[in-house]
């Protein structure tokens, strides 16, 4: 299998993803957007596209890649990923970022989680963090959001079947 796992990460959670699914793809390529310009999607019979959750919105890479390339795209065995730390918008946030046909011709999509590391968080971003985890306290929560291995796993053995 010739597999592209392409993403965009700004914090490393979707990285992090990406590195795991490309390895147990059988070392897939990894393809970090935002260092690519002219990506030949003719090479690859898998493409894996994967980004984190800003606001509702997926990295702006990632969703023009998507767009100017969805007619070669669907006729790929296609996986798409979302990070966030929250599962609950994760059938919106596929709808409103990724095209309709694209989300009807991928053979998956998967929510991976999402990690919160105040640390790695920058600007109006460490504010939006630092809500998220008051959040989480003040609902007696005692763990915060984090990668989801159980669903990276079933991720890669679906696209490594089809």
């Amino acid at each position: 299998m010739n597999a592209a796992v392409i993403y965009s990460s700004k914090y490393g959670t979707t990285k992090t993803c990406s590195e795991k699914i490309a390895k147990g793809l059988n070392n897939a390529n990894l393809v970090d957007i935002k260092k690519v310009k002219g990506l030949d999607l003719s090479l690859y019979d898998t493409v894996i596209i994967g980004s984190s959750i800003r606001m509702g919105q997926i990295n702006k890479k990632i969703k023009m890649f998507c767009e100017q390339n969805a007619e070669e795209l669907i006729k790929k065995n296609l996986g798409l990923f979302i990070c966030s730390g929250m599962e609950e918008n994760i059938n919106k946030d596929f709808n409103v970022n990724f095209e309709k046909k694209l989300l009807q011709n991928c053979t998956y999509k998967s929510w991976l989680g999402g990690e919160i590391d105040l640390k790695k968080a920058k600007g109006i971003d460490k504010i939006i963090v630092g809500m998220v985890i008051k959040m989480f306290e003040n609902d007696g929560h005692k763990t915060y959001p984090k990668i989801n291995e159980k669903n990276i796993e079933e991720f890669i053995k679906i696209m490594s079947n089809n």
